[in-house]
């Protein structure tokens, strides 16, 4: 069972606590990681690691409603203003960091864009029920899924809170719905467990339903009108926003990408009708959540059966 959210961005996000920096937030959250070197094995580990949090959260039916940041701070994501000025404290925090990357690091840079190009390959392996062990996965997959693991645990934390939107076509693929075969009706305050990494934007949400250089409405299916989030993220997480250096991380700048670290709980804060589109006008519910890292599990590495 999870402590309150008002309890966990001071608690317990991750294992690691890194002293306060000159020019940084109070880094107060980490990601676990046992292995100092991007490895297989660091691979393997991460992946048996996103079942335990499965065994223990994926049934969890605690109710967090009483510490929700209410969707009205969420919502006003939808404001242009707002917008403006989360992207310019994002340039400002992380520049430094994600052009080091795209500069000195040809690596990390390699797998990011892999990533952008294609994440199936990163989630598939995250959210496989069984890893095979005759050697038929590929282990530069592996390496890859580790390497990017390793970036986000680097990267700088959210000064403050931030909200980003994330879309998908299919309503059984939204976040309260994974682990289920049926669609079924999400529960506000319940924590719904992401296993992957999680690609989100922070471009208008009207780019999602109309064609545009973002090219985000592949991502929404306009007749269905399905399904867009809104996913708060708070002060203190690991993001990596891929859109404002050069060389470019991403294969496809415009779309503003922002990925988040898996592990995530995404609790239910309900959902809104609003109105999107810059050609057309368009009524589209969208489901806000807001993230969070649970506990670090411990034992952090697990004791394997012989």
């Amino acid at each position: 069972m999870l402590p309150p959210l008002t309890q966990l961005r001071v608690f317990s996000i991750g294992a690691v606590k890194r002293k306060r920096e000159p020019d940084g937030a109070n880094d107060e959250l980490g990601l676990p990681d046992p292995y100092d070197a991007v490895s297989v094995d660091g691979a393997q580990w991460l992946w048996r690691y996103m079942r335990r949090l499965e065994e223990k959260y994926v049934n969890d039916d605690t109710d967090y409603t009483s510490s929700l940041v209410s969707i009205d701070e969420s919502a006003k994501y939808l404001n242009y203003r707002y917008r403006n000025a989360q992207e310019t404290k994002l340039r400002n925090q992380y520049s430094e960091f994600t052009q080091s990357l795209a500069t000195e690091e040809p690596a990390e840079r390699g797998t990011i864009k892999s990533y952008t190009d294609t994440d199936a390959p990163f989630n598939r392996y995250l959210s496989m029920c069984v890893l095979a062990s005759n050697g038929s996965i590929d282990e530069e997959l592996q390496m890859k899924v580790h390497r990017l693991y390793k970036v986000l645990a680097r990267c700088p934390r959210l000064e403050e809170q931030a909200v980003f939107v994330h879309s998908v076509k299919d309503p059984r693929s939204l976040p309260h719905n994974l682990y289920f075969a049926e669609k079924r009706p999400p529960v506000i305050g319940r924590a719904y467990l992401n296993v992957t990494f999680l690609s989100t934007t922070q471009a208008e949400p009207s780019a999602f339903v109309d064609e545009s250089e973002a090219g985000l409405d592949i991502f929404f299916d306009v007749d269905a009108m399905c399904c867009m989030c809104a996913i708060t993220a708070p002060a203190g997480l690991p993001v990596l926003p891929l859109w404002f250096v050069e060389p470019p991380l991403s294969s496809y700048e415009a779309e503003e990408e922002v990925i988040l670290p898996p592990g995530l709980l995404l609790v239910y804060q309900g959902e809104r009708v609003l109105t999107v589109g810059w050609e057309d006008e368009y009524e589209a519910t969208v489901h806000f959540y807001q993230a969070v890292v649970p506990p670090t599990l411990d034992p952090l590495v697990e004791t394997l059966l012989s």
